[in-house]
């Protein structure tokens, strides 16, 4: 669970004169202890805490610094702006800042980093939302008895690169995009002391499925976290019809001032003064990659020496095991009922369950199939005949799974799900769950009991894999 984090500053609050402050990107008030539910992560996942540090990586940075020097001597010069969007998503809205550049070419773009919403619940007593959260469909998110539900808001960014061309200058291709991929690998080469500084707002971590242009992404973390002065300051801006307005906060949700969000109707649209889109804009990507190294390598500088680095303040409860479960997609409603189970002990922070709903369209099946596995402590097999017969659980699920429960790398729980023949297969090694002869499938008044012994057995294995 992810509680109040007083290390990361908060926004100020949109609707002035010492009222009410809220947790970033939330509807509850600032201090308020709080977890947030788990939601689905999309393998592999990067927690700056966790970093491992590469062997070589201040030499790198400074190998890169200077490659970014002689950039600006040979290439004209390179403007990056980012929009961010809230999610639930209403409406839609540019992938560019207002206006357009158009003696601009554009060199690449693509999807920045991404925040999961989440719904919160309290850890010492029940929480109070201030106002409700709209979905997708501009309805308000409630709870069962009808008042606001207690939400944190998601993200999702799109960032462009385009060239200001120069005649005395080439353009920078494919210069550029060789140096932000060197840079996307030295990223994930610092140290943690180094990384928590840089994702102060990610204490939680994030995905590293869509990080082509992570460097971009740290970039503007570095730029917003400046004040005015610093060569790497970077405003951020909301934009309403051709007029753009500056935003307060160095959180990931910035906010409005407060004589926009006490204006009647919606001449920006907003989430209770979060802007539904903004836009930053960095002038220089070489020069700001410049001051950026040099910001790093001074963060090394302040690290106390031959002492381990100040873990983040985070009271974030990291789950102790990931699950693994294969099935076939014909059992489909079998998985959707164990998640359900699952649910709260996922939520409770002791482990947390994988299976491949979690690969987005457009994803490498395999490879993340592969990452997960090795991640796991604990695989769960929904057998039936169905998952038997299937030529892809065998080929790249199942056989792997032996293949670690041989070497003592993964503890496998299997449940019975409809009479098949699992006695003509290694799976008889292992002891079922539930009995084999009474299969989910044939149980009806049970089925419930059933699936909580299952999740029990599946706790205890998660939490003492040995």
């Amino acid at each position: 669970m992810n509680n109040a984090q007083p290390g990361v500053p908060f926004d100020f609050d949109p609707f002035g004169g010492g009222k009410l402050r809220l947790e970033d990107g939330t509807n509850i008030a600032v201090g308020t202890p709080h977890g947030e539910e788990i939601t689905a992560r999309i393998l592999p996942w990067y927690v700056p805490a966790q970093a491992k540090a590469g062997q070589n990586w201040k030499a790198n940075l400074a190998k890169l610094r200077s490659r970014f020097d002689d950039f600006i001597d040979q290439h004209c010069t390179t403007e990056c702006y980012v929009v961010q969007t809230l999610i639930p998503r209403i409406g839609e809205f540019p992938t560019e800042p207002p206006g357009g550049f158009p003696d601009r070419q554009l060199l690449c773009r693509g999807p920045g980093i991404r925040k999961e919403p989440a719904r919160l619940f309290g850890t010492s007593q029940p929480l109070e939302a201030q106002f409700p959260i709209l979905n997708v469909r501009g309805e308000p998110f409630l709870n069962p008895d009808g008042k606001p539900m207690p939400f944190r808001l998601g993200m999702m960014r799109y960032i462009t690169v385009k060239a200001v061309p120069e005649e005395l200058r080439i353009l920078p291709i494919p210069r550029l995009t060789e140096l932000l991929g060197d840079g996307k690998n030295i990223i994930f080469q610092l140290p943690p002391h180094v990384a928590t500084k840089i994702w102060r707002s990610w204490q939680s971590g994030f995905s590293m499925r869509d990080t082509n242009l992570i460097w971009l992404d740290m970039l503007f973390e570095l730029s917003w976290q400046r004040e005015k002065g610093s060569p790497l300051y970077t405003e951020r801006f909301a934009w309403a019809e051709n007029s753009s307005i500056a935003l307060n906060g160095q959180g990931l949700f910035p906010k409005l001032p407060q004589f926009i969000t006490s204006a009647p109707g919606e001449f920006c649209p907003h989430e209770h003064g979060y802007p539904r889109a903004f836009y930053s804009k960095i002038l220089d990507v070489a020069r700001a990659s410049i001051a950026a190294i040099d910001e790093l390598l001074e963060y090394d500088t302040l690290q106390p020496q031959n002492q381990p680095p100040e873990p983040p303040e985070n009271h974030m409860k990291e789950a102790k095991s990931s699950v693994f479960i294969s099935y076939s997609h014909k059992d489909k409603r079998y998985l959707e009922d164990l998640l359900t189970h699952l649910k709260p002990i996922e939520r409770s922070g002791e482990l947390t369950s994988w299976s491949d709903k979690q690969i987005e369209p457009g994803s490498k099946w395999f490879d993340e199939i592969q990452t997960a596995l090795e991640q796991a402590k604990v695989a769960v097999l929904l057998v039936s005949a169905n998952f038997l017969a299937s030529n892809f659980i065998h080929e790249h699920e199942l056989t792997a799974i032996l293949k670690r429960a041989e070497a003592n790398g993964v503890r496998i729980l299997w449940i019975p799900v409809r009479a098949c023949a699992y006695k003509d297969t290694l799976i008889a090694k292992y002891q079922a769950i539930i009995p084999p002869d009474k299969p989910l499938a044939e149980m009806k008044a049970n089925r419930d009991k059933a699936w909580v012994k299952i999740c029990e057995e599946i706790q205890k294995a998660a939490v003492n894999p040995s």
